[in-house]
């Protein structure tokens, strides 16, 4: 179960977070202020601002999750259907090991599939497997990229690990939401979020249903 004083933390860093993307912005709007349209720079800027603009809605996306998780409210809708489509329209690639993918809950797992692949990608490739194991299916995300040290294992999904390993793009705040909103959507469907540390996987596991 997740502590309330680690959620606390995420809220606290989230905003530290912001404050990046925001004085992004900031600068480049004033930047364009300052030149003529026709500058060959204002594309980029713009470019920067929009970027920045996608970060800081992603990472409100993230905290509105778990403001309603928190206060009882559903976060997604929990409804039931092909786990493949979920995933094929969050634009994620996958292998299926079964034509059954039909579950409880799987037209809204894409949506929390996408953060742990997200976060993954930032450290290199990410491999996912959909299979039908023992009246559920589960969805399988592997962090292909360089290896974490052995000694950040046990602590890599947590946010004490992740002052520990901050890196860019991302941060170490927003790879911690990421986590921390996974579970709360997880949870409001009756998913089932299994982490092997030892081998970067997560398993988003939900009870499958006939077709």
């Amino acid at each position: 179960m997740i502590e309330k004083e680690a959620v606390g933390r995420f809220l606290g860093g989230l905003v530290h977070d912001l404050r990046n993307p925001a004085a992004t912005m900031r600068a480049n709007v004033d930047f364009l202020r300052d030149v003529e349209p026709t500058d060959e720079d204002v594309p980029e800027a713009l470019s920067d601002i929009d970027f920045a603009i996608n970060e800081l809605a992603r990472g409100l996306e993230r905290v509105d999750w778990i403001a309603r998780w928190l206060c009882g409210q559903p976060v997604l809708k929990s409804e039931n259907g092909s786990v493949r489509q979920s995933l094929e329209e969050e634009s994620i690639e996958a292998t299926y090991l079964d034509d059954a993918t039909h579950a409880v809950g799987g037209r809204a797992v894409g949506a929390i599939a996408r953060l742990f692949v997200d976060a993954a990608k930032i450290y290199g490739e990410v491999k996912v497997t959909v299979a039908n194991v023992d009246g559920h299916v589960e969805i399988r995300i592997a962090d292909t990229g360089p290896a974490v040290a052995a000694k950040f294992l046990a602590e890599f999904f947590t946010m004490q690990g992740q002052y520990k390993m901050k890196g860019s793009p991302g941060g170490r705040y927003a790879r911690y939401g990421a986590f921390v909103a996974a579970y709360a959507a997880a949870d409001s469907i009756g998913a089932e979020l299994v982490v092997h540390a030892d081998r970067a996987e997560v398993v988003i596991k939900l009870q499958s249903m006939p077709s």
